[in-house]
Order: structure tokens, then C-alpha cells, then sequence
């Protein structure tokens, strides 16, 4: 027999062939061993698939405006000099950011809706405007 445990948080963990099931073990029969990331728990699944939404869109948002550009904008406007970027340059790579940022919220909700969120292709989403 095969035994795991869930954890709080949905993870799957301490999967292993067992004699006889402990006190918050969940059993498996058969006599091979499957793998682990197939017993986590839906809701595991969805924060891991909406922790890599976030993470593939801070890296739009960084090969967009990087946080040196924004500074950069920032100190000339402030000094009164010449910016390296126009305000139109500076102002649609914003609104870039922002629709990034919405998309970002869209796969989010479309994770949390889903019965199968590993069906979710995160890296080619068709919500990404970039």
C-alpha cells in the first residue's frame, strides 16, 4: 500500500509504501509509487500556477520599464533637463506596464476557475500584450 500526507497548504508530501496507514494518511493502492506532484491538492496547484503569473509578469514589466528607466525619467524631469525618453515614449511604456499588469489579473482568474490550471499555458497566454 502506498500512504502520503497533505499538508495545510495542499501539498502533497512524504509519499512512501507503508504496512499499515498512520493518522492523517491518505492511502493509494497498488504497488507502484505515482508521482507526487499528481496528489497535490487543487488549490497547491492553483497558487503555484498564480505565483508563476506574477513571476512572468514582473519580467514583462521589467524588459518594459526597467526600474533604472523609471528613476532615470524621474531625476530629469526633476532637474528640469532633457529626458532620455518623450513623455509619449514614457507615458505608452506605462501603459504597457498597466496591461501587463491586467493580464496578469486575468490569468489569475482564469487559474482560479479552473479545474485543470496545469492545461494553462502561462508563458504563451494569450492575454500577454507583450
Amino acid at each position: 500500500m502506498i500512504a502520503y500526507k497533505i499538508q495545510t497548504d495542499g501539498r502533497a508530501i512524504d509519499l512512501r509504501f507503508v504496512n499499515s496507514i498512520e493518522p492523517g494518511d491518505i492511502a493509494i493502492e497498488g504497488d507502484v509509487i505515482p508521482d507526487i506532484h499528481t496528489l497535490h491538492s487543487l488549490s497547491y496547484i492553483k497558487n503555484l500556477k498564480i505565483s508563476a503569473v506574477k513571476a512572468e509578469a514582473s519580467k514583462k514589466i521589467d524588459v518594459t520599464l526597467p526600474d533604472w528607466q523609471v528613476r532615470r525619467h524621474h531625476d530629469q524631469v526633476e532637474l528640469g533637463v532633457a529626458t532620455t525618453l518623450t513623455t509619449a515614449n514614457y507615458t505608452a511604456k506605462q501603459q504597457t506596464c498597466q496591461a501587463i499588469r491586467d493580464a496578469s489579473n486575468t490569468i489569475e482568474t482564469e487559474i482560479q476557475v479552473s479545474s485543470d490550471p496545469n492545461s494553462i499555458d502561462i508563458a504563451n497566454h494569450t492575454a500577454w500584450p507583450v
